[in-house]
């Protein structure tokens, strides 16, 4: 499996929120501020702006809003200012594929104003690219805290060994277990009659690379490790499991990390002619 990706600053934690409802609009003034993931625009500037500004939430994720103006003295969101529908996606889309290389891939939502709904709020949905990083203009845009900058060029070139991974084939089971494998003859530290060992193998198909998209499953990966312990619970203690297994029905699951690194876990079990095994 490959953990989710490390990112320019902080890893993302939880999936980003982002305003869907025209009362949520209304409710960002006076209190929202900007984060490293989401970026208030009042209006669509200029194309090479825009494409920066999007190129550079593909480093972590992130969420701009248009229509959305903040005090510049106190950076809290102070007015609602619509913009028009019109061709505004298709806008979005051409500029970013034709300055922005390779091409990001991003969601548009649409939130009308209930005055006049050809206007309203566009909020951009940007996921953590896998491709990163994307160049606009010769650079590499991020976000740092509340600002657009440009990637360094040690993180430039980690994200280009983060791309070539996950662009590349998946590890064989092969590829994975034959690092761990013992040489033929090599005892085992325990005593009685040894006829082999198990070895169980958890690792990430990298130790650099994390999952572009953890943050936002960390929910359906938790709920994905509970159900399997709750399956494997029910299967290892069944007791017409060959005995040989019974040292498993204390398997419990290492828990799912959506964002952070994943260390290799591994534990080896001796097998013995009586039918029975031991950890070792």
């Amino acid at each position: 499996m490959v953990a989710n990706r490390a990112n320019a600053g902080s890893n993302l934690r939880v999936s980003i929120w982002r305003p869907k409802t025209w009362a949520e609009v209304e409710a960002l003034k006076g209190q929202a501020e900007e984060t490293s993931q989401l970026d208030f625009k009042r209006d669509v500037t200029r194309n090479p702006e825009t494409a920066k500004d999007i190129a550079a939430m593909t480093v972590d994720g992130g969420v701009l809003v248009y229509g959305v103006a903040e005090d510049e003295a106190s950076l809290v969101v102070s007015e609602i200012t619509p913009v028009p529908f019109a061709g505004l996606e298709e806008k979005l889309r051409q500029v970013s594929g034709s300055l922005t290389a390779p091409t990001p891939d991003f969601d548009v939502e649409l939130i009308p104003s209930p005055e006049d709904e050809s206007l309203g709020v566009a909020v951009v949905v940007v996921r953590a690219s896998p491709m990163a990083p994307h160049q606009v203009g010769g650079r590499y845009p991020c976000r740092r805290g509340t600002t657009t900058d440009s990637l360094s060029e040690a993180e430039v070139q980690r994200l280009y060994r983060q791309r070539q991974i996950l662009s590349g084939p998946a590890p064989t089971v092969e590829d994975l277990l034959n690092e761990f494998r013992q040489a033929p003859g090599t005892p085992l530290p325990v005593d009685g009659v040894e006829v082999g060992a198990v070895s169980l193998v958890l690792r990430p198909a990298s130790s650099e690379v994390t999952h572009p998209a953890g943050a936002w499953q960390e929910g359906y990966l938790s709920a994905a490790v509970a159900a399997a312990a709750r399956r494997q619970a029910t299967r290892l203690a069944n007791a017409s499991l060959v005995r040989t297994w019974s040292a498993l029905a204390k398997w419990e699951p290492l828990e799912a990390d959506g964002c952070s690194r994943m260390r290799g876990q591994m534990a080896h079990f001796a097998v013995f002619g009586n039918g029975t095994c031991r950890r070792l």
